[in-house]
């Protein structure tokens, strides 16, 4: 058994100098640590420098377009004003020269006696030409209305349910009418004959 001395004013304590040796140890590592990182910091340090001169750079090119934009709408504005005032000042010269044109224009006509025949000869000849083509449609249109009647009453006669045609059908209809006529008689005279 170790006896364990009391005196302990000059002696270090054992577990002082480890927790001394390993915050030295936990030093050197962070210390290694931060060299070991230090060209990546400058690395990005460097991208973060050029990652800001190119949103600098960028914001510089948009304000001088938006600059340039304003240039241009307010040249637009200008040149759309000017041309606004250049169609008013045609309208009221339009206008103006339209209301003194009546006052000033006066024109007369005069025709011939051979002029007057010759546009009356003329208009005859187109209304003569135009009754011409209308009687000409009307004619064939009368033909072919007649053409499409005979056809459709051709078609009605083979379809309309007897197979011997009209013809037969009138013949059939005649015995008909009579076979109807002699049973009306005869049911007539049985009646007659039973309650006289």
């Amino acid at each position: 058994m170790i006896k364990r001395s009391k005196y302990k004013g000059n002696k270090p304590d054992f577990d002082e100098l480890l927790n001394e040796v390993n915050q030295e140890i936990e030093c050197q590592q962070a210390e290694q640590n931060i060299f070991d990182h230090v060209q990546e910091l400058k690395q990005l340090c460097t991208d973060i420098e050029k990652a800001t001169n190119a949103c600098i750079n960028a914001t510089l090119e948009l304000e001088s377009s938006i600059r340039i934009y304003k240039t241009a709408e307010k040249k637009l504005e200008d040149t759309m004003a000017s041309v606004r005032n250049m169609v008013d000042s045609i309208n009221r010269h339009i206008d103006n020269t339209i209301k003194g044109a009546s006052a000033k224009l006066h024109f007369s006509v005069d025709l011939s006696d051979e002029s007057k025949k010759e546009i009356s000869r003329s208009l005859a000849e187109v209304l003569d030409k135009m009754k011409a083509e209308m009687q000409k449609h009307l004619r064939e249109t009368n033909i072919m209305l007649e053409e499409e009647r005979r056809h459709a009453r051709d078609k009605f006669r083979e379809y309309d349910g007897i197979w011997f045609g009209n013809y037969g059908q009138w013949f059939f209809i005649f015995f008909f009418l009579i076979g109807i006529i002699v049973v009306l008689g005869v049911a007539l005279t049985l009646i007659i004959r039973q309650y006289c």
